[in-house]
């Protein structure tokens, strides 16, 4: 959770400079991630988390549930049973953007970014995108 949200601040950085997005930040990110002290973000962004419940028959998700479950034995072998297609109900939690209004958290992350950004990497994957 906490390694998704700070993924997607890199991602929008990277966008902000660019007018793109680029799966090689990414790959970077993965790559980079141990070599750098993460626990300043990190206890920014746990300073917002969040819970929700999702529920497959919800009243949002309701007609998406109803349809999909018609074509059920299109989409599961019957050999599985009907099983697959029961409604579920799920706790998650997730990381806010408030913790971005705390001094200092935007300046650890651009400075994150940087060093994703700056730091050489000699990788087959970034160079097979290039």
């Amino acid at each position: 959770m906490i390694e998704a949200e700070i993924l997607r601040g890199l991602n929008y950085l990277y966008f902000l400079e660019n007018s793109f997005n680029d799966i090689r930040i990414r790959i970077r990110f993965l790559r980079l991630k141990s070599g750098y002290d993460l626990r300043e973000l990190n206890d920014y962004m746990q300073s917002d988390v969040r819970a929700i419940k999702l529920e497959d028959v919800a009243a949002p998700l309701a007609a998406t549930w109803k349809a999909i479950s018609e074509y059920q034995d299109c989409l599961v072998s019957p050999e599985y049973g009907k099983d697959m297609f029961e409604g579920l109900s799920v706790d998650s939690n997730f990381v806010g953007q408030n913790y971005l209004y705390r001094a200092g958290a935007l300046i650890e992350l651009e400075r994150f970014y940087a060093y994703v950004k700056n730091t050489p990497l000699d990788v087959q994957e970034l160079r097979a995108l290039q």
